[in-house]
């Protein structure tokens, strides 16, 4: 008995003495002013924190665009764990933890334009005026694709950074941009003539959620115990609402004609029912 007692002892404290498992998320693409990440890469080390294993989180140490990132994780190399929107393709590579890190704002998008075309924006009264003008995209982001399966011309920029530079140099129209990120992309871009076009915005149903390797079925078990808990005793909304309250109120969606647009990348199993996961039911 007391032999057990004291095996029992030293495995509590072999335990108690481990290392944090270290769990890799893709470093963004973008500059170092970028801070797209800064909120999931909060939610992600308060959701392992609530889950009550023993992790920390950093960043991979070199950049990478989305389909890398994606690539990466599919394989089980260099990180553990994304943020991205779904889609079929995604869920058949990846593990999706099904709660939607941005309450679907991903889907909720303004449009970007030159200060020069803001009269021309804001004049839009319907989707065939939007559909005539051309749209730029990453040429691997979901969002392409939607766009295009809904009658928009669309072009696909090498990266994040070379559409903003299209954008300014004419060679496209507008850079739709969903309404977690624009408002910081305005303080970015905005001295270099850049602006939220009045009056109008898109709208598709989306999700943004953590994945992880479909092999790691405990970092995903407790990526959801720990998103989970934060949703019951709501440290999940408060820390949503501290990233996004204000993007929320100057977007002003209330006052604007939305289109709306299908999503045919949207997976089945997408839990739309659970209302409370959406900031717009």
């Amino acid at each position: 008995m007391l032999r057990r007692a004291a095996v029992l002892a030293a495995l509590l404290c072999a335990n108690a003495g481990a290392a944090p498992t270290t769990v890799v998320f893709p470093r963004p693409e973008g500059s170092s002013a970028d801070l797209r990440g800064v909120y999931a890469e909060q939610l992600l080390a308060a959701a392992l924190a609530y889950s009550g294993g023993k992790y920390q989180t950093r960043p991979s140490r070199l950049p990478m665009q989305q389909s890398r990132a994606v690539s990466e994780l599919a394989r089980g190399a260099i990180i553990d764990v994304l943020w991205t929107m779904t889609t079929r393709e995604r869920e058949q590579q990846m593990l999706p933890i099904r709660i939607p890190i941005d309450k679907g704002l991903i889907g909720w998008r303004l449009l970007l334009v030159r200060d020069a075309d803001q009269a021309k924006f804001g004049a839009i009264t319907g989707n065939a005026e939007l559909k005539a003008l051309t749209a730029v995209q990453g040429r691997d982001w979901p969002d392409r694709a939607i766009l295009e399966a809904n009658g928009y011309q669309v072009y696909g920029s090498s990266s994040y950074e070379s559409s903003f530079s299209m954008l300014i140099g004419g060679r496209i129209d507008y850079f739709p941009r969903s309404v977690r990120e624009v408002w910081g992309e305005i303080a970015r871009f905005g001295a270099r003539g850049l602006s939220v076009a009045p009056g109008v915005g898109l709208h598709y149903p989306a999700a943004m959620y953590f994945f992880v390797n479909q092999g790691n079925k405990e970092l995903g078990r407790d990526l959801e115990a720990g998103l989970e808990k934060m949703l019951a005793d709501g440290a999940f909304d408060r820390l949503f609402y501290k990233f996004h309250d204000e993007a929320l109120r100057k977007s002003d969606f209330k006052s604007r004609r939305i289109f709306e647009l299908g999503n045919p990348v949207l997976p089945e199993r997408t839990p739309l029912a659970r209302k409370q996961l959406w900031l717009f039911e």
